[in-house]
């Protein structure tokens, strides 16, 4: 039974001493430099849109209202129909991240690779 006694000592003396020297190793929030964080990589966002008058101004409120540092908003139009592209040119006069394309044909590569994005990383959507 004395055994029982002195293991239990013994490991919560180790434990006691473990949590003492991992507390020494911790830093405080005090000792941490406050540099600037990372640049952020410029990021397009390519949305593709055709005859979305219902729905193109609360989706790109949506993308405009992220706290993301350095990005674009591409509204390609395809030909649209309806009114969504008056509502891209007045969403394009009120906000200098949306970009507006208006497409006539079909092109023959995709805007991500045709030099229109200055995004280094792309989403489609």
């Amino acid at each position: 039974m004395i055994w029982l006694a002195s293991l239990t000592l013994l490991l919560t003396a180790i434990v006691a001493i473990e949590i003492f020297i991992g507390n020494r190793s911790a830093c405080a929030l005090r000792d941490v430099s406050p540099d600037a964080p990372p640049p952020f990589p410029r990021v397009s966002i390519i949305v593709a849109a055709r005859n979305e008058q219902r729905n193109i101004r609360e989706v790109l409120q949506s993308l405009l209202n992220l706290r993301y540092p350095s990005y674009e908003v591409i509204v390609v139009d395809d030909r649209s129909e309806d009114a969504t592209g008056a509502i891209l040119d007045e969403m394009t006069g009120e906000n200098n991240l949306l970009k507006v394309i208006n497409l006539e044909t079909l092109p023959p590569q995709h805007y991500t690779s045709s030099g229109r994005a200055s995004g280094v990383l792309f989403r489609v959507l």
